[in-house]
């Protein structure tokens, strides 16, 4: 099994958002919010939508801080037939803390703790050190994801880009809902290029992620090749889709553009 744990961070890193377990062996710990990827989603996905039902917060600027592999005894949830699981964390920011709260149906509460007081283990905390250890991971992670370079994109660029990711957007949710030529890795590779291509438009480069950056943009112009092969040149609805293949690869582009600038 698959699980996403998300750390959420006001802006200046002093509080972290915790949420105390009432369920699993864990039960009177803290963790982060988070729960069980879903069939065909990405962790970056899972992370996403577990944080809005969680905490009502729509945050899409999420930074991966790293993936744990538990044995069986230290699975979530306890018992059952199942070989281990799969833990992958994430932090991220709140500009408003007041748009956070415990959601309908939830009933794990949340609290925002001191993140002195979590890494200095001064919190009962799940995991026997792992939450710890990757609060202070995500802290160092959010206070340092200003590109290194310090360069910043000309305000018109910037909109450029921004058109760019929006564009692709809408091609991504035409496809969702209207194309049977359509596949998970496909949306998938369109939703993480529009996460890149926002935030390094927006001056938000992390040198660790340089990998992951190209990685994306490679995925997407793999993927704009094989849906213009196999629905394009094939089928009468070649028009209608030619416009989604054009937003994949501009963004493929882009986000090249992007890391050649930053980098």
């Amino acid at each position: 099994m698959k699980y996403t744990v998300c750390f959420l961070f006001t802006d200046n890193g002093e509080r972290v958002l915790l949420q105390k377990k009432n369920r699993t062996q864990y039960s009177g710990q803290f963790n982060g919010v988070g729960g069980k990827i879903e069939p065909g989603e990405t962790p970056l996905e899972g992370a996403r939508r577990e944080i809005r039902g969680g905490t009502g917060a729509d945050v899409q600027d999420l930074i991966w801080l790293g993936t744990l592999s538990l044995p069986k005894d230290r699975c979530l949830p306890a018992g059952g037939d199942n070989m281990g699981c799969e833990l992958n964390f994430f932090a991220g920011t709140v500009e408003d803390t007041k748009a956070v709260s415990q959601q309908p149906g939830e009933t794990e509460p949340l609290l925002w703790l001191l993140t002195r007081h979590v890494i200095g283990g001064l919190v009962d905390t799940a995991g026997g050190g792992d939450v710890e250890y990757f609060v202070s991971k995500g802290l160092r992670a959010v206070a340092e994801r200003a590109p290194a370079s310090g360069k910043t994109l000309d305000p018109d660029l910037v909109k450029l880009y921004q058109a760019i990711a929006n564009n692709l957007a809408r091609e991504a949710e035409f496809l969702h809902r209207s194309s049977f030529y359509a596949h998970p890795s496909m949306t998938s590779a369109m939703n993480e290029a529009i996460t890149v291509i926002r935030n390094l438009a927006t001056n938000r480069f992390d040198e660790d992620l340089l990998a992951h950056y190209k990685m994306v943009a490679t995925n997407l112009a793999e993927e704009a090749k094989v849906f213009e092969g196999k629905a394009i040149n094939s089928c009468a609805d070649r028009y209608a889709f030619s416009s989604a293949v054009s937003a994949m690869k501009r963004a493929a582009a882009a986000i090249w553009e992007l890391i050649k600038f930053v980098n």
